[in-house]
């Protein structure tokens, strides 16, 4: 139930799966500094999942369609989204429901 979460517990929950697929504690990563890319990395994935087309979530987020297609390969928005619905598909895998 995803959508019962706050923003805080999605942050964490997002902390807690990229440590563990980086298999690095949290005590190593420069949270503070790369707070800005984590919060760039949410909304494009937001973006993607809730818009029609690329140029739908590009006018969502006000950048333009080549830029999104930049942070999207950037980022790797759309393998990260593919992996996490793979995860939710897995029987022995409760963290989406």
């Amino acid at each position: 139930m995803l959508n019962a979460l706050t923003i805080e517990e999605l942050l964490a929950l997002k902390l807690e799966l990229s440590t563990r697929s980086v298999n690095t504690p949290l005590v190593f990563l420069p949270l503070y500094k790369n707070c800005n890319h984590m919060m760039k990395e949410a909304l494009l994935t937001v973006a993607i999942l809730m818009a029609d087309t690329k140029t739908a979530a590009a006018d969502m987020l006000g950048i333009s369609k080549f830029k999104l297609d930049y942070l999207l390969k950037r980022y790797s928005i759309i393998e990260k989204i593919s992996y996490y619905r793979m995860v939710a598909n897995d029987d022995k895998n409760d963290i989406f429901n």
